[in-house]
């Protein structure tokens, strides 16, 4: 059985440099590992040439061109795939797997056969749960809020990338991530799509890993630095072709009009750079209304 971790990087390397000897060091040892460099400008490029040559399992591809997380992890999936792996192992170039975080993935997903994907707890710096990777419960977990005394591995409707679990039959069957996403939706999109196709999505909160976000706020508009204001033009445009994908185009637009005037309401709420993330919001929107990316399926002979 053959796992392959795919790792998107992009100008992180000190990042970099703590989350390969992590995937490197976990007690079931991964059998490949994909670094997808999208187009890094701080040295990564020459440090990745130095550390594979002592590593033959770290496998680079260097990407001419910065094809965001989304593009990142739809090339590092099918490449995978493609390669042979039975079980693709996604994450960010900021987290760091505690030693048991794959086992404590793949016993699920041997275990039941219906199992389409498993997600890890994803942890702050601080050991509090990470705000950006809450995974998306079943009603009644969500609504009773107990996500932190959950010990056993739980049903879930979707989860992030950091630390995702998936069997190759699985992207055989619903495709890969939608590398047009650039950034943002591309997991919850995916994992959506799985549990869709019929498929269990699982939370195992015995695998751990740390995801070294600069802060633990989530990814409220109100409090984002304004580095980041192009992400919110993706969340917006990018929820409205979710929507789409597996609804219809109406619902898509009035799920994202009452998404908008959240985001109207949160940005007048600013003490600063209002006029600036209005602008990304709005023009997400805008281009959202037309924005069909389709789902591409791994070839293998």
């Amino acid at each position: 059985m053959k796992i392959t971790a795919v790792v998107v990087t992009s100008n992180r390397l000190e990042m970099l440099k703590k989350c390969l000897p992590s995937v490197l060091s976990q007690t079931r040892p991964v059998d490949e590992i994909i670094v997808i460099n999208n187009c890094s400008t701080d040295g990564t490029e020459g440090w990745l040439k130095e550390f594979s040559a002592g590593h033959d399992i770290v496998k680079v591809t260097n990407l001419p061109t910065n094809l965001g997380g989304a593009g990142g992890f739809e090339k590092g999936v099918e490449m995978a795939v493609e390669q042979g792996a039975d079980y693709v192992w996604i994450m960010d170039d900021d987290t760091f797997p505690t030693p048991t975080a794959l086992i404590e993935l793949l016993k699920p997903l041997e275990a039941d056969p219906k199992a389409g994907f498993a997600g890890s707890r994803v942890e702050w710096t601080d050991g509090s749960l990470n705000k950006m990777n809450i995974p998306i419960f079943r009603r009644e977990h969500y609504l009773s809020k107990i996500i932190d005394t959950i010990t056993e591995v739980t049903l879930c409707d979707g989860t992030s990338f950091v630390s995702l679990l998936v069997p190759r039959r699985v992207v055989l069957e619903v495709g890969l991530p939608v590398g047009e996403f650039f950034i943002w939706h591309d997991d919850v999109e995916y994992t959506g799509r799985i549990v869709r196709a019929g498929y269990k999505g699982l939370y195992a909160p015995q695998s751990i890993v740390v995801h070294a976000t600069a802060s633990n706020i989530g990814s409220s508009i109100i409090n984002a630095p304004v580095s980041s204001k192009h992400r919110f033009y993706y969340q917006i445009r990018n929820q409205m072709a979710t929507k789409r994908m597996k609804t219809n185009a109406l619902f898509a637009r009035v799920s994202a009009w009452l998404r908008l005037r959240r985001f109207k309401r949160a940005i007048a709420k600013r003490a600063d750079y209002q006029q600036e993330f209005l602008e990304e919001v709005i023009n997400g929107y805008k281009d959202g209304k037309h924005f069909n990316p389709k789902v591409k399926f791994v070839k293998v002979k």
